[in-house]
C-alpha cells in the first residue's frame, strides 16, 4: 500500500507534501534527514482520512524551486482547511510577493488590514502549513535583516531561500 504523501530528496534537503483532494495542506521545507521530513509532514486530524497522493506538478515545481529555476510556484492550488481567517490574509498577502522580492512584517500587516498587527503576522509565519508556496521567507525585519524563521535551518535557511530567488546580500542585510 502507497502512502498518500510524498518524501523526496532535493538539491537542497529532504522535503516532504501532503494534499487533499482540494489541494496541498502541508509542505516541508528542506531538512538534512528523511526521517525529519517525515516526522516535520504534520496532517491535521480533520484531514487525515481526505489525503491524497500530490500532484506530479507540484513535486516537479518544488524540485525545480530548489535547483534554482524560476518557476511560478503560486499556481498549485493550496487546501488552507484548519487556517484562521487572519492567517489567510496573511498568506495570501505572502502569495502576492513576488519571487525575489522581500516585504517587511509591518508593510504585510498593513496590507493585510492590520497595520500595527507585525507580531500577529509573525505569528501566522510561524504557523504557515505550506512554506515555499506560501512565502514566508520573503518577509524581513524593517531594517532589511533576516529575522524570525522557525524550521531547521532557521535564517541561514531563509537567506538560502531568498538566494535561490536572485535576493542580493551585503552582511546581514538585504540590498536588493
Amino acid at each position: 500500500m502507497s502512502v498518500p504523501y510524498a518524501v523526496f530528496e532535493t538539491d537542497r534537503g529532504w522535503v516532504g507534501l501532503a494534499a487533499t483532494p482540494d489541494g496541498l495542506i502541508r509542505s516541508v521545507l528542506p531538512v538534512s534527514q528523511r526521517e525529519s521530513a517525515e516526522r516535520n509532514l504534520i496532517i491535521p486530524e480533520t484531514a487525515f482520512n481526505r489525503l491524497t497522493r500530490p500532484p506530479d506538478e507540484a513535486v516537479r515545481l518544488l524540485s525545480a524551486y530548489y535547483r534554482g529555476e524560476p518557476v511560478d510556484l503560486s499556481a498549485v492550488v493550496l487546501d488552507l482547511t484548519g487556517c484562521s481567517p487572519f492567517d489567510r490574509r496573511v498568506y495570501a498577502v505572502l502569495i502576492d510577493v513576488g519571487r525575489g522580492t522581500v516585504i517587511t512584517y509591518g508593510e504585510a500587516a498593513r496590507r493585510v488590514g492590520s497595520p500595527g498587527a507585525a507580531r500577529a503576522v509573525g505569528g501566522a509565519m510561524s504557523r504557515n502549513p505550506l512554506p515555499p508556496f506560501i512565502p514566508c521567507h520573503r518577509v524581513v525585519g524593517g531594517d532589511g535583516r533576516m529575522v524570525g524563521f522557525s524550521t531547521e535551518g532557521g535564517v541561514a535557511l531563509k537567506r538560502l531561500l531568498l538566494q535561490i530567488e536572485g535576493v542580493c546580500f551585503r552582511g546581514d542585510r538585504i540590498i536588493s
